[in-house]
């Protein structure tokens, strides 16, 4: 139904008299106009003023002809989304043509009406001019509901075709990218959203091809730089078939609310060190009575409990700034193993279990990576804990250190492998797939965040975490990070 393109001119006399010249020159256009079954108008590419409007137009908008030539699509109101006139107007700049796009547009009446709507630069008496043709006029239809509706949400919205093209982008999706819709509409995902994480982007493709449906946090590119989102990837197929048309990506970004569990956790934990601390001086004094001594014991065994949850709840919800330096990773999973045995002896005086833990170096020379001491520490330990607690009486944890021979999806340097193997229970078959599930746990007083902290980190290395498990025999879970010698100091991912 034409377009406004933002020019505030007057509408001068000359270009009035176009109208008259455009229908007597054009005698068999003129015919078409009026007997084709489209809506179709002629407006001024550089004022936007309607210079014809074809028997169509009238019909349909409710209008009379003497009240739309010679004003705008803004000043009649026919476009219902404003957005839609600069977005118009700089893809016809452009590329001279648009096909296809469905609008909004408000009748005289004020009923709101959806449209296929096509557009292209043509030249009238030497004047630049847009030719506009609108296709199935119609009461606005549930789809055109659910877009208008996605423009309202937080999170960033990003439907794409069978084929990868981005053919929709919220609001949301153009806050957190930085890019616009007319930007990125017709570009392929993959090299504009995941250009630096085309791996997992590949791996969630394939996964949703054959499901219907990923999730999971994935690094994605943006304007600026990289940002890590929580992303829920769902295919949407025909009614009568499972051929798939469009791929929904809505992408939440957690930083805010991670920000603030952390900042509740630290709180938490800062009393908390205070009290252990005045346990730990009561518990050297000699003159306590032996049911003192267990009440005060137990005060310091549940804040240790509880500082073990915050620091879970940490790993989870702290922001990616990771403090990258050289490290020796033999001195760093020894350090682990150390922490461990103490643990262990503590167990071992609370109710008698029997277990033991071994370090294994297999490493012919030092491994020297650029890491993040305290994360890798964490993710290590939190395998090498939950070990432990998979042994109900007497057993052993072993953790070894080695190096793996290159695999084709890393780099020519092979992996670094740091395996944690118990002789436990093992997991149970049902619940193997949902381990990694934030605040998924078996355990009585679990939190369902270590096994998430250990993968995220893990993530951030381009590694792995992989197990295996037997029922009655034990499990052993295999941290990979890509090797490289000659890593820079960057941050990961």
């Amino acid at each position: 139904m034409g377009h406004n393109a933002d020019h505030s001119n007057t509408v001068a006399t000359a270009t009035r008299r176009s109208v008259p010249e455009f229908s007597d020159a054009d005698g068999c256009l003129s015919k078409a106009f009026h007997t084709g079954p489209y809506i179709q108008t002629v407006t001024s590419f550089d004022t936007g003023h309607y210079l014809y409007v074809n028997d169509n137009f009238v019909k349909a908008a409710g209008y009379a002809r003497e009240e739309v030539i010679g004003k705008t699509s803004s000043e009649i109101g026919l476009l219902a989304n404003k957005r839609d006139r600069r977005w118009l107007t700089e893809v016809l700049r452009q590329h001279g043509r648009l096909n296809n796009r469905k609008l909004l547009f408000r009748l005289r009446s004020g009923d709101v009406r959806v449209g296929l709507f096509d557009a292209e630069v043509i030249k009238v008496d030497g004047e630049d001019c847009i030719l506009s043709t609108v296709r199935n006029i119609a009461t606005e239809d549930h789809h055109q509901q659910k877009s208008y509706a996605l423009d309202l949400v937080h999170d960033a919205v990003v439907a794409l075709d069978p084929q990868g093209h981005i053919t929709y982008f919220n609001r949301a999706a153009a806050q957190f990218y930085g890019w616009t819709p007319l930007q990125v509409t017709g570009g392929i995902a993959r090299t504009i959203l995941f250009a630096n994480n085309k791996e997992v982007f590949d791996a969630a493709w394939h996964t949703l091809q054959e499901t219907g449906e990923w999730s999971g946090e994935i690094t994605q590119l943006t304007k600026n730089g990289e940002r890590v989102l929580e992303s829920r990837w769902s295919a949407i197929r025909e009614k009568h078939s499972s051929r798939i048309t469009s791929i929904l990506i809505v992408s939440t970004d957690t930083s805010s609310l991670n920000e603030t569990i952390a900042g509740l956790a630290h709180e938490i934990r800062n009393p908390l060190a205070s009290i252990k601390g005045v346990a730990d001086t009561f518990l050297q004094r000699s003159q306590l009575t032996k049911q003192e001594r267990e009440w005060i014991e137990a005060i310091r065994r549940e804040v240790i409990k509880i500082d073990e949850h915050m620091r879970e709840l940490l790993d989870v919800s702290q922001p990616r700034v990771f403090h990258i330096k050289q490290c020796c990773l033999s001195e760093l999973v020894n350090g682990v193993v150390l922490l461990a045995r103490n643990h262990i002896k503590a167990i071992k005086e609370r109710d008698g279990r029997q277990i033991s833990i071994k370090f294994i170096d297999e490493t012919k020379e030092p491994i020297v990576m650029h890491l993040d001491p305290p994360r890798i520490e964490d993710a290590v330990l939190n395998l090498v804990l939950n070990a432990i607690d998979s042994i109900d009486k007497n057993g052993r944890v072993t953790v070894c250190l080695r190096r793996a021979a290159k695999r084709v999806s890393v780099n020519s340097n092979g992996e670094v492998l740091i395996e944690v193997t118990d002789t436990g229970c093992g997991i149970p078959l049902e619940i193997r797939q949902r381990i990694f599930e934030p605040r998924f746990t078996t355990k009585r007083e679990g939190t369902g965040l270590g096994l998430v902290a250990v993968r995220r980190t893990t993530a951030a290395y381009q590694g792995r975490i992989t197990f295996t498990t037997k029922i009655g025999r034990g499990s052993k879970f295999v941290l990979a990070l890509p090797y490289d010698s000659t890593e820079s100091t960057e941050n990961p991912g």
